[in-house]
């Protein structure tokens, strides 16, 4: 409560919550999502309307309320199994006092977002408020002549065994964040050896975190422009830009196998092969595959659209970005970002009419205050001149920066020579998730 009145609500709003919800209800009734899903019922079942809210670009692994969390995830049965909990909880206790506690706390629990700290108080007090009643168990396990009880040793010897066996994993998992935040302060000082060096160390305790790998790629292809745009680059750099390349593609398709349901690592495999276009024959193509994979996860993000339609339109590939860029707007009509690169698509295609109308609506979305609104204002002035009519439309303004998308790397080509052998996409097809 403290968190809420101090912050405000940082969890997902209960709107969107809901209707998740519902999406899961009628996807997966009985089971849900499954337990630790929530993460991927927020990317397949949000409702196109969270496009809307200033809060759009974020994730959220959790729900806004941990009854729809329940609901999400474990669909009816898991309901079904809080409301037998609770029902024992409140049952259970002989105090008139006490069950109203009880009550009143797992019904707060309920409408707020989950809460370990929450959770162990609700079952401390339904378990500690019994009315001083105690239950004693004994254990025997008797061995040998004299019948000694070997129960007590052989349970303290269990609870040793899973206390260092947990300890161990957990402070393994505890190392990785260490040395991984390390990372991230290494790399806000531009200090790419340093950075390099501790995710590798940050990896090497926990293998199997995706993020941690696919930190690790955008690492090394950020390591190896930075030795390619060098225009002295020695013989031995070449060598050692091919090796980071290579082990880019390795981490990034290794992040997408640890989790290959999360649009995030598709879309972080997609740009690394972005960026290897010029370098290695392929990429492209591997990129839009990419891309395909990672909007069959992620149906209503319109910042993926813009993302795979800036790549299809520095191909020249004019026609197909210019329909994902209408999907992008369509998603988010307030995109002005989305707006700009759909009227340059139809301008290179010769059609000014449209091009002029969507570029009036990009600038009735840029404040009037920001660079951008003057460039844009710049652009339109000459379009209608060519154009010789116009009929702009405008509508509230929302501060946004506006960029046209990123040209293919040139420049390059020859430099090195990268081998395309194991840099593929992975094979294996994502099985699209039915949607609303």
């Amino acid at each position: 409560m403290y968190k809420l009145f101090k912050t405000g609500w940082g969890a997902l709003d209960l709107r969107s919550s809901w209707m998740i919800a519902v999406e899961a209800l009628k996807q997966k009734p009985l089971t849900g999502s499954g337990v630790g899903n929530f993460l991927e019922a927020f990317y397949w079942w949000r409702p196109v309307q969270f496009n809307s809210s200033l809060a759009w670009a974020n994730v959220y692994q959790w729900s806004g309320s941990w009854l729809l969390q329940i609901w999400t995830e474990l669909g009816l049965v898991g309901l079904m199994a809080w409301v037998f909990v609770w029902w024992q909880g409140w049952k259970g206790q002989i105090e008139r006092k006490n069950k109203i506690k009880v009550m009143i706390l797992g019904l707060v629990l309920l409408i707020l977002p989950f809460s370990l700290v929450g959770l162990w108080l609700w079952l401390w007090l339904t378990a500690g408020s019994d009315g001083g009643k105690t239950k004693e168990v004994g254990a025997s396990f008797k061995v040998g002549e004299g019948g000694v009880n070997a129960a007590p040793a052989a349970v303290l010897v269990l609870i040793i065994i899973g206390v260092a066996v947990g300890g161990y994993w957990w402070i393994r998992i505890l190392l990785g964040e260490i040395y991984f935040r390390q990372s991230l302060v290494a790399a806000s000082k531009n200090d790419g050896g340093q950075t390099y060096n501790l995710q590798i160390k940050a990896i090497s305790q926990n293998v199997n975190y995706a993020e941690y790998r696919r930190a690790y790629s955008q690492t090394n292809i950020a390591l190896a422009q930075s030795m390619l745009s060098n225009k002295d680059i020695s013989e031995e750099d070449k060598q050692k830009a091919v090796v980071l390349i290579q082990q880019a593609v390795r981490e990034a398709k290794a992040a997408v196998a640890l989790d290959n349901q999360n649009p995030l690592y598709w879309t972080n495999l997609a740009v690394i092969y972005k960026q290897l276009i010029g370098l290695v024959d392929g990429s492209t193509d591997w990129g839009i595959q990419a891309y395909s994979q990672a909007i069959v996860l992620d149906p209503i993000n319109p910042a993926l659209r813009l993302d795979f339609g800036g790549l299809l339109y520095a191909m020249g590939r004019f026609d197909e970005a210019d329909r994902l860029f209408e999907q992008a707007v369509t998603l988010k009509n307030d995109f002005a970002n989305g707006w700009y690169n759909w009227a340059n698509a139809a301008k290179q295609q010769k059609k000014l009419t449209e091009a002029v109308a969507r570029l009036s609506q990009a600038l009735s979305l840029v404040s009037p205050e920001s660079g951008d609104y003057e460039k844009a204002s710049g652009e339109l002035a000459t379009w209608k001149k060519e154009l010789e009519a116009s009929s702009p439309t405008t509508t509230g303004t929302t501060p946004e920066t506006l960029k046209l998308p990123e040209a293919i790397p040139s420049g390059v080509k020859g430099k090195v020579s990268v081998p395309k052998t194991g840099l593929e996409p992975p094979a294996e097809k994502v099985v699209p998730t039915p949607t609303q």
